[in-house]
């Protein structure tokens, strides 16, 4: 829904965003941008459950440094308008946005990121938060969203050959 942007763009400016409208086709969301609003979104959804994904902070960041970032740089500089103006946005939100222009620093990267972690594990009540370790199997996922186990094997996906082929 390209018209959710401007939403985004609302809220990026701490404008009022109807939130309801926005998901109004969905039961949840996962990754960018809605990541970014965890906060607003966590109040707007009190009863809502959250998952916080982590991983060890060198492996997301040699991750990120390989695939998403460069990316980033790449749609700036491409001559699709549409595609420039998105990797604009991205940018502006995270790389100037969370990461203060110093996403290639790799300490204050690493700080801003165990930062985030411990925020949200301060911030959202033990019984609305799952911290989950990319390692994990169905069952603590399942057991905390109240729901049965697939019967299939947990997906390991998104790798950086995965990401870099698109």
């Amino acid at each position: 829904h390209p018209e959710h942007v401007i939403d985004c763009k609302k809220a990026e400016k701490g404008k009022p965003v109807d939130w309801d409208h926005v998901f109004q086709e969905y039961q949840s969301t996962v990754d960018w941008p809605s990541a970014k609003y965890w906060r607003e979104l966590s109040i707007v959804y009190p009863q809502a459950k959250v998952i916080l994904t982590v991983r060890e902070p060198e492996l997301w960041y040699d991750s990120v440094m390989n695939t998403i970032y460069p990316k980033t740089l790449e749609m700036m500089t491409g001559d699709d308008e549409q595609i420039r103006e998105l990797g604009e946005w991205i940018s502006a939100i995270l790389w100037e946005g969370i990461f203060s222009g110093r996403i290639e620093d790799k300490q204050y990267a690493l700080d801003v990121f165990n930062a985030h972690k411990q925020d949200v594990i301060e911030s959202i009540p033990d019984d609305r938060l799952l911290v989950m370790e990319n390692a994990f199997d169905w069952q603590p996922l399942c057991d905390f969203l109240d729901c049965p186990v697939p019967d299939m094997p947990y997906p390991h996906a998104n790798t950086r050959q995965e990401f870099n082929k698109s």
